[in-house]
């Protein structure tokens, strides 16, 4: 059996109709979720590699999300995440990150007005204590971190 290969050079991207007047006038706001927006769609992963506060607080800078990974004790993920809580909306709602995400104006496009702070949950019982407290602790989105998702403690 023969393996093929490909270098750049042998593959040709063939662009589809635009009629965008200017790269100017790209938006590449999105839903997160049916409720939740993102002024850009890119989420870090969940994974205790990747995100934890410091990649969760750049993304929020730059317009994403990052997932707060749960293989920490429950307790070590609330502080990060009220610590992102609170570096994200400061003393009062308006400052810094929230008001350069504009989610306090009449033209946000997503239901709620808040940005997005995702931590990541299982699907064991202890995880119901695990996600009431970083709602508690500031989290608005909870992710169902499995492996396969099409199972019964997901649906429980």
């Amino acid at each position: 059996m023969q393996n093929t290969a490909l270098t750049y050079d042998d593959i040709q991207l063939v662009p589809s109709f635009s009629n965008i007047k200017s790269r100017t006038n790209i938006n590449l706001k999105t839903m997160l979720s049916r409720r939740y927006g993102l002024l850009n769609p890119i989420v870090a992963s969940p994974m205790d590699t990747v995100c934890e506060f410091e990649m969760a607080y750049k993304m929020a800078e730059l317009g994403g999300v990052g997932c707060i990974h749960r293989f920490m004790s429950a307790i070590h993920q609330c502080d990060i995440v009220e610590r992102l809580h609170y570096s994200i909306y400061g003393e009062g709602f308006g400052g810094g990150i929230a008001e350069h995400w504009g989610v306090m104006y009449d033209d946000w496009h997503a239901e709620i007005g808040a940005v997005p702070i995702m931590a990541a949950i299982g699907v064991q019982d202890e995880d119901k204590k695990r996600a009431k407290a970083l709602v508690e602790s500031g989290a608005n989105v909870l992710l169902i971190d499995v492996a396969h998702g099409d199972h019964q403690n997901v649906i429980d």
